[in-house]
């Protein structure tokens, strides 16, 4: 791994051609740049079961991966986003509750993807988006705005 890369305290991004290294042992390449042991173990720790079901029924589903996590809206909600009927906070009620794990920065999350309505838009195609955050990204919450991308369904 190269000097593009930034962990421990003031993690903000990890450098495309890093990924790699990061995707093949997460842990020692992370502990290794200094990331604490401790918040690096809840971190990769697999995910608890969800509560996907109930997630599902609103439009919304959560799903939880070695990798981090992906919030996936059908094409219904997303409009909503679109429209600004759907707020930030039904978004962090549905991921606290499918994820509990999330919970700390649910309304991080919701609250920038409710803002993201233009971006949003942009990219439906008329089947809903997702959005991908690694956990690592979950770990500095004032990454968060800048790592929520909208990706078309």
């Amino acid at each position: 791994m190269d000097a593009t890369t930034t962990l421990g305290q003031d993690l903000t991004q990890i450098a495309t051609e890093n990924k790699d290294a990061v995707q093949k042992d997460p842990y020692n390449t992370f502990i290794k740049h200094g990331v604490p042991q401790d918040s690096l173990s809840q971190l990769l720790a697999p995910p608890q079961p969800s509560n996907a079901l109930a997630a599902s029924s609103s439009g919304v589903s959560v799903s939880a991966h070695w990798w981090g996590f992906e919030l996936k809206f059908n094409e219904s909600f997303t409009q909503g986003i679109i429209t600004g009927t759907e707020g930030g906070s039904a978004i962090a009620g549905i991921i606290a509750a499918a994820q509990p794990e999330l919970a700390p920065v649910a309304g991080i999350i919701g609250g920038a993807i409710a803002l993201e309505g233009v971006a949003i838009k942009a990219v439906d195609k008329g089947k809903g988006v997702h959005f991908n955050l690694n956990w690592a990204e979950i770990a500095v919450p004032p990454s968060l705005p800048a790592a929520l991308i909208p990706i078309a369904n």
